[in-house]
């Protein structure tokens, strides 16, 4: 979800021309904190109004609103196509190519529906007795949406939005375990109960047994009541109990082991798994959060010693170099550090490679505060030569 900074024109401001200084000025307003911050709570703000106002219908048997209300959705319609026209100056063409053009075009649209959706209501077209209005109506879940589009602003929420994600993947593969675990017992517990169905005949089923048929009348049906036991749903002992009394006492044994092998061993195991997972997911997306962020801050593609100076007691920084194992508070030292061939310039493969070497694991990180300390012992005994060299230079030259 992050986005990335646009660059401002590589022009002296006295050679642009006036569409070029237009561009220059709202790439600097976009790369600004400030906006983010601005932008972000706005989305935040008008998630919240959309709760209001659907509250207020709800409790009204209405579908129209105040005036007030309109006023309001007016403001939140112009304060959106204003970001997307800084957004569209600022990226030019690139706003539908470059990275987050996804994003982009997601924005497109929303605000699109929002303007359309805010316009009926002004100009009082009957939502009610249209199924296609109605239907348009149904997308302000898309504003709700919008909160993941600015997760960048609060690194904190980007770093859950980016582990709920990635641990899809991982839910997904928990969620066939279990069902295949439910299908295999459905299959069971429904052909147990078939087979007291054919011998004691429907209508005797209908009106003594009923609760067998509707727990376990199908397979779906049996799936659905297991599953309903380790989700909460239902207690087992309710689902057991027509078993017990019907079929066999027996069956309140085969529950016992099936619950407590379900949720004291598989969902333990499980769940363990899936934390441990999640915990190395939400570790590796605050690093490349820390990193985008920190390397968007330069604007560069080459980092100066002069700009790495100026955002080196920023948030961001601070924790780079915590994660890097870097105990050093000279800028000047920790840019030698990363600057691996003494040429004055961090580019993006070097401090890609920096980062390969120096984030990790605890252990990792010792070790690159020892391997930290020995590099810039041996920078500054190369610095010492290089002077010794210089001054003998010198006054060989004046002998």
């Amino acid at each position: 979800f992050r986005r990335s900074f646009v660059p401002a024109v590589n022009k002296p401001y006295a050679e642009l021309r006036p569409w070029e200084k237009i561009q220059q000025a709202a790439a600097s307003l976009l790369n600004t904190s400030t906006f983010e911050t601005y932008c972000g709570l706005v989305v935040i703000f008008n998630a919240i109004w959309v709760g209001i106002v659907t509250d207020w219908q709800a409790r009204n048997w209405t579908l129209t609103i105040p005036m007030g209300f309109h006023i309001v959705n007016v403001l939140f319609v112009v304060f959106m196509i204003a970001e997307l026209l800084v957004r569209l100056i600022a990226s030019g063409c690139g706003f539908f190519y470059k990275p987050g053009w996804k994003w982009n075009l997601f924005d497109l649209l929303v605000c699109i529906l929002q303007v359309v959706d805010v316009g009926m209501s002004l100009i009082g077209v009957d939502q009610s007795n249209h199924a296609a209005v109605r239907s348009l109506r149904t997308f302000k879940l898309a504003r709700i949406l919008r909160i993941a589009r600015i997760a960048t602003v609060f690194p904190e929420l980007h770093v859950l939005i980016s582990s709920v994600i990635d641990s899809l993947y991982s839910l997904f593969w928990v969620l066939v375990l279990i069902l295949g675990f439910l299908y295999a017992v459905a299959i069971s517990i429904t052909d147990l109960v078939n087979d007291h169905k054919i011998v004691t005949g429907k209508e005797e089923m209908e009106e003594k047994q009923d609760g067998l048929l509707e727990y376990y009348g199908s397979m779906d049906q049996t799936m659905i009541s297991l599953y309903m036991i380790i989700s909460e749903g239902i207690h087992w002992s309710e689902l057991v109990e027509p078993l017990a009394q019907n079929i066999s006492p027996w069956m309140k044994l085969v529950f016992v082991i099936f619950v407590g092998f379900q949720l004291f061993a598989m969902m333990n195991v499980i769940t363990a798994c899936f934390v441990d997972n999640a915990m190395k997911i939400a570790a590796k997306a605050e690093t490349e959060e820390i990193i985008a962020s920190l390397w968007d801050m330069f604007g560069e593609d080459e980092v100066t010693p002069q700009t790495f100076a100026k955002v080196f007691d920023h948030p961001s920084m601070r924790r780079f170099l915590d994660m890097c194992g870097v105990m050093e508070e000279n800028p000047e030292a920790v840019f030698a550090l990363i600057d691996e061939d003494d040429d004055g310039a961090i580019g993006g493969a070097e401090f890609v490679r920096y980062c390969q070497t120096h984030m990790g694991s605890a252990s990792a990180m010792q070790l690159a505060r020892v391997e930290n300390q020995i590099t810039f012992a041996i920078k500054e005994e190369m610095k010492e030569v290089r002077e010794v060299k210089e001054l003998l230079r010198l006054q060989h030259q004046k002998t």
